[in-house]
């Protein structure tokens, strides 16, 4: 939602560059820059818990089911296993899947999934895994089970890459760069941040 009246005039950004146009959550801005990829290229589709109707636990695929449908917002059984295994059997069949299980802790489920296969795939028999896990980490009041901070743990793992964008306007940016390989997607969904139309 935007949270700047349309008309309002906008101050001049650093070196020139277009001023703040409109302040987002980061599931808003990951929703926004998802949409916009899987607008341009139909191989990317979304595994996970609750997201066809509900849109995910913060409504980071909110809307999405209803636009592409279920073939490409995926409702999946409980089991990380089972989704990133899917993922990676997608990812290998030619897809760009993006397995999302909603909090970082749930990722010990699918440990030899992740660590073993997706991470080690492309070393041992050179064929990329062009798969992205997105999860969320570090949420206060989430419980024992949902608010682990562990992404390190991952970015040690050969084969991975971990991105942690700190701000919304980074996680806008278009997923394109992420899906070129296997990377890791942790955020701090219910923070804000300001979208620049440079990151546009």
């Amino acid at each position: 939602m935007a949270r700047y009246r349309l008309g309002e005039p906008r101050l001049a950004g650093r070196g020139g560059r277009p001023a703040v146009t409109e302040r987002l959550t980061y599931s808003q801005a990951y929703r926004a820059g998802l949409a916009e990829e899987m607008t341009s290229n139909d191989l990317i589709f979304v595994l996970g818990t609750d997201i066809l109707l509900r849109g995910g636990h913060f409504a980071q695929v909110f809307g999405l089911g209803e636009r592409f449908g279920a073939d490409r917002i995926r409702d999946v059984p409980i089991s990380e296993a089972a989704m990133v295994a899917a993922g990676v059997g997608a990812a290998l069949g030619g897809m760009r899947p993006v397995v999302d299980l909603n909090f970082l802790d749930f990722a010990f489920g699918g440990m030899d999934e992740l660590c073993n296969q997706a991470a080690k795939i492309h070393y041992m028999f050179g064929i990329p895994v062009p798969m992205v896990v997105r999860a969320t980490n570090g949420i206060a009041f989430g419980g024992a089970q949902h608010n682990n901070v562990i992404e390190s743990w991952f970015a040690e793992m050969p084969g991975l890459h971990v991105a942690v964008p700190s701000t919304a306007p980074l996680y806008r940016l278009p997923a394109r760069a992420f899906l070129e390989g296997f990377y890791w997607r942790c955020d701090f969904t219910l923070a804000g941040g300001r979208i620049l139309h440079d990151y546009l």
